[in-house]
């Protein structure tokens, strides 16, 4: 079965949902500690980035959550690396 191919059912999302509120909750605490330079966000389990209807997977949603604080990532010159990882190359 390849998740990525029906929409994602009600646990997914919900996961899907705690992970990116925990990202919007904690990245802003790291790019404004003076001691932080580089922030590195690793998901191994990427995906091709969406569901069978268009919904945003982790990748998506990672990304999304960096462009809400474009701003002071700039400002305050923090380096964020996010490496995605997926065991089917066609994904």
């Amino acid at each position: 079965m390849d998740i990525n191919e029906e929409p994602f059912d009600e646990s997914t999302i919900n996961k899907l949902d705690i992970f990116e509120n925990y990202l919007r909750e904690w990245l802003p605490v790291f790019i404004k500690n003076q001691w932080t330079q580089k922030i590195a966000i690793w998901d191994f389990f990427a995906g091709s980035g969406t569901d069978s209807e268009g919904s945003a997977g982790s990748p998506l949603r990672t990304f999304r959550v960096i462009d809400q604080y474009r701003e002071a990532i700039i400002k305050t010159g923090t380096q964020i690396h996010v490496i995605l990882n997926e065991k089917s190359p066609k994904k």
